[in-house]
């Protein structure tokens, strides 16, 4: 009942965006606070800064409180 929204736009209308985008979301999240980043992706390949950024947040605890959970859709 306590839950909170925070809607990240990382893509253009057409929903295009370069995967640099999305790990600055990821991050900008994750700093701002968020519990759960829910991601719903398609590319072409894997990112290394995507997954970086998802490393980054999932093992975080500078926050004073559990990492952040990342749940993540792909297709």
């Amino acid at each position: 009942p306590d839950a909170q929204l925070l809607p990240v736009r990382v893509l253009d209308p057409s929903g295009f965006g370069w995967s640099s985008d999305v790990a600055k979301g990821i991050l900008w999240a994750h700093q701002q606070g968020a519990d759960v980043i829910n991601l719903s992706l398609a590319g072409p390949s894997s990112s290394a800064s995507v997954n970086a950024a998802i490393d980054h947040v999932a093992t975080d605890t500078s926050r004073g409180k559990p990492p952040t959970v990342v749940v993540a859709a792909a297709g």
